[in-house]
């Protein structure tokens, strides 16, 4: 009877860790995946366009991982590009999916 119950406790502990991780990935954090930035705004010294994608080379951003609603201005030509979507890999570059133009 100790056994059993021996038994069922480590169950419930084991169902209850699972719980807790799954609570802390729904966000990504405890996985060490990085929350997207929303609206930034990133300045680069070459931007080539292929829309609806963007990308940005030598940027001011500061930024590792996932964006959302974000704005890439090329600093050469002004051209400027606003984009739902993309990954920033610091000031190396950035990529941006789902773009278009911002009228001058």
């Amino acid at each position: 009877m100790k056994r059993l119950l021996f038994v069922a406790g480590m169950a419930t502990a084991v169902l209850g860790l699972t719980g807790v991780g799954a609570a802390g990935a729904a966000d990504g954090s405890a996985h060490g995946v990085p929350s997207k930035r929303v609206g930034e705004v990133i300045r680069c010294n070459e931007v080539n366009p292929d829309l609806p994608n963007a990308m940005g080379r030598d940027c001011d951003s500061t930024t590792w991982g996932p964006l959302s609603n974000f704005t890439l201005i090329d600093r050469g030509s002004g051209g400027a590009y606003q984009c739902q979507s993309g990954w920033a890999e610091g000031g190396l570059w950035v990529n941006g999916q789902g773009c278009r133009p911002i009228p001058a």
